[in-house]
Order: structure tokens, then C-alpha cells, then sequence
């Protein structure tokens, strides 16, 4: 890459910051994530370490995904939210899990369990394995 090049990606870049997910809060029960842009809060991903068993291994509940604001929705924030947290999974922990009273938006959260291979199963519960 050029000198050039790269002088415009760093312009990009520092116009444009890169999302950043970020930590919050972790208890026994329960983790909480925010995904930022320059600092400002985007977006939160919150765990409910509750464990349900499938196919042998433990899954943690997803109790929020949202996108606060609507002018960063439909970019892909979300998915990229969903595959942070299944990336930084601990061990013995297999993936996600999605139950149907915790989804409140039935067009794009069906769109990201889809391109993560999730398997629905009984009562609609959705897994997702670990990236």
C-alpha cells in the first residue's frame, strides 16, 4: 500500500471511528456490554449466565441486542455485537442461546441467527454456537 493510501485510510478513520465494544458490568448472573463509536454508546448486549443444556454443551441466555439509536440500525451493528460476544466466550462455555420472549425485533434478529448457523429448537429457543 502506498504512503498515500494509507495517509487517506488514517483520515478515514479518524472521521469515521471504529466500533468498540466495551464492558460494563459483570456479576455472578449477569454481563453487560456496550458498543461505542468515538465513546458514545450505540448499542448493548446484555448476558444472562443461566445455563441450558444442548447437544452436550452450555449455553448462556441473551436477555437484550439493541441498537439505540436508528440511525446506526440496519449497518450491521448488531451481528457484529453477536459475534464479539460469541468470540469471547469462556471455555466450557458452548454459545448463545435466544429465547422468544426476549426478541423484540422479528426481521433483523432472525437475519443475524441465520447467518450464524443458529439451530432453533423446542418452544422456539435459539442456539448459537461459539465462534
Amino acid at each position: 500500500m502506498s504512503i498515500f493510501n494509507k495517509a487517506i485510510n488514517n483520515i478515514r478513520s479518524a472521521i469515521t471511528p471504529k466500533p468498540k465494544m466495551v464492558f460494563i458490568s459483570d456479576t455472578k448472573f449477569y454481563s453487560k456490554y456496550e458498543l461505542r463509536i468515538g465513546g458514545e454508546p450505540i448499542g448493548r448486549f446484555e448476558i444472562d449466565k443461566d445455563i441450558k443444556e444442548f447437544e452436550g454443551g452450555k449455553y448462556w441466555g441473551i436477555v437484550l441486542v439493541k441498537i439505540d439509536d436508528s440511525k446506526y440500525r440496519q449497518k450491521g451493528y448488531g451481528l457484529m455485537m453477536y459475534v464479539k460476544m460469541l468470540e469471547s466466550l469462556p471455555d466450557g462455555i458452548a454459545g448463545l442461546y435466544s429465547e422468544p420472549f426476549t426478541r423484540h425485533n422479528d426481521v433483523q434478529v432472525p437475519k443475524i441467527h441465520q447467518k450464524l448457523n443458529a439451530v432453533e429448537y423446542e418452544n422456539g429457543v435459539v442456539y448459537i454456537k461459539k465462534l
